[in-house]
């Protein structure tokens, strides 16, 4: 029974991963309605490999802005 709920939790975080996913870029942007943004930090904040994905394109994004003009 203990294996049905972790398997059954472990599908439940893929299709928020899945959710956060698709939301990423328009996260990014803080281009969401208040409540989607909302959701996105919340699932952030209990979710290690969704908030290490937007730490690393945050990281990006700060060298990408840190380069010479070409």
């Amino acid at each position: 029974m203990t294996t049905d709920l972790r398997q059954t939790s472990e599908r439940s975080d893929r299709t928020d991963c899945t959710r956060f996913d698709a939301q990423l870029g328009a996260f990014m942007e803080r281009d969401l309605p208040a409540t989607e943004q909302s959701w996105m930090q919340r699932h952030r904040a209990h979710c290690g490999a969704c908030d290490a994905l937007v730490r690393e394109l945050e990281q990006l994004v700060s060298s990408a802005a840190a380069l010479p003009d070409i």
